[in-house]
């Protein structure tokens, strides 16, 4: 089954979403990554969301662009975001971090996942050290864990290095957190802080500050970051001329929430954000600018493809009034570009909100991926 929406500037056709596993207990926070050309990993956290240096995992694997899924490895620490090395390889960065040395504040090292498909088509993971430098004097988090926490998607620059987004607090003000940018020259091991991108100041209005976010590229060269500032607030947007180095200052995306936003560029130029809480929607932009976005609501789109109960999601979800209580999904997104207008969507639904499954809204916690195919009709430009 596949449906088609006309927007403004574009047809999107999305495909019914495929249960890519269910479990008892917690499974939620799926992302998604890459193996080569042709193999997408989903990574899904087992475990409760609380303050920990390494979140343990499952990955399941589709060789065919996310229309089926098998389970395969289990892992000690799950990543928000990865990097393909070549055709066989591909690291997962680690999500929280401990000192390099005993005391440093500035310095944070933590085990990323090195996946590695075999001739056979199996599965390998090993730890490798990633180490983030040079940052401004970092609070404590958890026990010995700093507070710097990375999510955000590791984007190649010009110049061949990499760029990425962290969110953490600084020593002495844990009123709000603050968005940070790094880059790394080694292929993703090492990486040195570049800037802060906004701090609490920038989001006064939000209760939370900047964390986590994402980064695309525009045609004009520039570098877009769009940046959660709290749960059920709108998000902001800043703007970097420089690789990063300098950002403009952070303005609201009026109409566009709330967490973890997942930001990609297709290759036939549109940007896509992915992203809710309340609701769950993929927002549009072809401008080249990230000026003027037009939006899908995914809720609606997954409840038109299943009558199955214990896969539906509630009205007053779909219509973006409240994500339940307990909570019928994160809204903590997994996307994919695929080919040159292809993308690949994942997200969870939860029985049982941040218990753990069963509960009032099922047996199990699900995770869902949706294929998209997404065609521009024209490429709105904007003064």
């Amino acid at each position: 089954m596949t449906v088609t929406y006309q927007l403004e500037h574009s047809i999107i056709e999305a495909a019914a979403p495929v249960e890519v596993g269910h479990k008892t207990g917690q499974f939620w926070f799926p992302t998604l990554h890459q193996i080569g050309t042709s193999t997408l990993i989903c990574a899904v956290v087992r475990g409760d969301d609380t303050a920990q240096g390494q979140w343990p995992g499952e990955l399941y694997v589709s060789e065919d662009a996310g229309l089926t899924w098998r389970e395969d490895l289990t892992i000690e620490s799950y990543g928000h975001a990865s990097v393909r090395h070549d055709e066989s390889t591909t690291l997962m960065m680690p999500y929280a971090f401990w000192p390099t040395s005993p005391g440093s504040k500035t310095d944070c090292i933590a085990p990323g996942t090195l996946l590695t498909k075999s001739s056979d088509g199996s599965l390998e993971a090993a730890a490798r050290d990633i180490r983030f430098l040079g940052f401004p004097s970092l609070a404590p988090y958890h026990n010995d864990v700093l507070s710097l926490l990375h999510s955000g998607n590791l984007l190649r620059l010009a110049d061949g290095s990499l760029l990425t987004t962290l969110y953490g607090e600084l020593e002495g003000d844990q009123s709000n957190w603050l968005a940070f940018a790094a880059v790394s020259e080694d292929g993703s091991y090492t990486w040195c802080y570049r800037s802060t991108i906004a701090d609490g100041d920038d989001a006064s209005a939000a209760s939370e500050g900047p964390n986590e976010s994402a980064v695309q590229l525009l045609d004009n060269g520039d570098l877009l970051c769009v940046c959660r500032v709290s749960s059920n607030h709108d998000s902001y947007k800043s703007y970097s001329p420089d690789g990063g180095t300098t950002s403009s200052k952070p303005t609201c995306m009026e109409g566009m929430w709330s967490v973890q936003p997942r930001l990609a560029r297709l290759g036939n130029g549109a940007l896509v954000l992915t992203c809710g809480r309340p609701g769950i929607f993929l927002w549009l932009c072809t401008d080249g600018k990230g000026e003027k976005w037009e939006a899908l609501n995914l809720g609606a789109h997954h409840n038109e493809c299943t009558e199955l109960e214990g896969h539906r999601f509630p009205e007053m979800f779909c219509s973006a009034e409240s994500d339940g209580d307990p909570a019928i999904i994160t809204t903590y997104t997994g996307i994919m570009p695929w080919k040159s207008d292809g993308l690949i969507v994942t997200y969870d639904r939860l029985a049982n909100g941040w218990s753990s499954a069963p509960g009032s809204n099922g047996d199990f916690d699900r995770v869902f991926s949706v294929v998209l195919k997404i065609s521009i009709t024209d490429m709105e430009s904007t003064p």
